[in-house]
């Protein structure tokens, strides 16, 4: 099984949408304490399933995707 990085496991913020050097459109986020990370489409499907499973909320996970795919 291929491991993807889905950030800080607790909640967080969607900040906005940004580009890595490659041009490949990120979701930002910011949680808490401070923390900051950025995942593609992939990675925040695979969050919200992480904290669907541990019954965390994941609505700025779901404000990310609406605005990875617009």
């Amino acid at each position: 099984m291929l491991e993807v990085d889905i950030g800080v496991p607790s909640d967080a913020v969607f900040t906005g949408v940004d580009e890595d050097v490659e041009g490949h459109r990120l979701a930002s986020f910011v949680t808490d304490d401070g923390s900051v990370f950025s995942l593609d489409h992939e990675a925040v499907h695979s969050r919200i399933e992480y904290l669907v499973r541990h019954e965390m909320p994941a609505g700025e996970e779901h404000k990310a995707l609406s605005a990875l795919a617009g």
